[in-house]
């Protein structure tokens, strides 16, 4: 299981190093927000003019699989950017675009993925959980003062079971 901070953490970092977005501390490319700050336009300081990330907070539930409890993530992101809906071409245009930065982010993470089990270490941990066959998006729009672009899940599922410690507990300690 990675911790939500990593879970921030790692898409912050993709969001600074992907030359569309080049979220900085002067240029606000990038946000952690729940579904209903979304819903509602909450927006902050974003630069809503050029191509944005907004990290949704992952969700998930627990299941149990071969004797195992199993902690089943799901995360989210969207790619958006501000657009006049008076202009359906600069719309579609922003649809196609923000489409194509979802594509090249998910073909980071899965290079990252292969990398993380070819050896290389230095890839975050739970760069190994990300199930991108599992990949599904949706379009949004308008949201947060007419942005358009792409919702996109990813399965964040940690394989390893959680495990059950009697030390955790006062009044079942070996």
């Amino acid at each position: 299981m990675y911790s939500f901070s990593a879970y921030v953490s790692y898409f912050e970092n993709l969001a600074t190093q992907f030359k569309p977005i080049g979220h900085s501390p002067t240029s606000q490319r990038f946000a952690v927000m729940g579904i209903t700050d979304i819903l509602s336009n909450i927006r902050g300081p974003l630069d809503t003019k050029n191509p944005c990330l907004i990290l949704e907070r992952p969700e998930g539930g627990l299941t149990f699989r071969n004797d195992a409890l199993m902690d089943e993530s799901l995360g989210a992101f969207y790619l958006i950017k501000n657009v006049t809906r008076k202009d359906p071409q600069a719309l579609l245009q922003v649809h196609d675009d923000m489409k194509e930065l979802g594509h090249k982010i998910l073909l980071r993470m899965q290079y990252e993925k292969k990398q993380r089990h070819r050896g290389d270490k230095t890839y975050p941990f739970h760069t190994s959980f990300f199930q991108l066959d599992r990949v599904k998006y949706f379009p949004v729009g308008p949201i947060m003062d007419q942005c358009y672009g792409w919702r996109i899940e990813v399965d964040l599922t940690d394989t390893s079971p959680l495990t059950f410690d009697l030390n955790d507990w006062t009044d079942l300690e070996e």
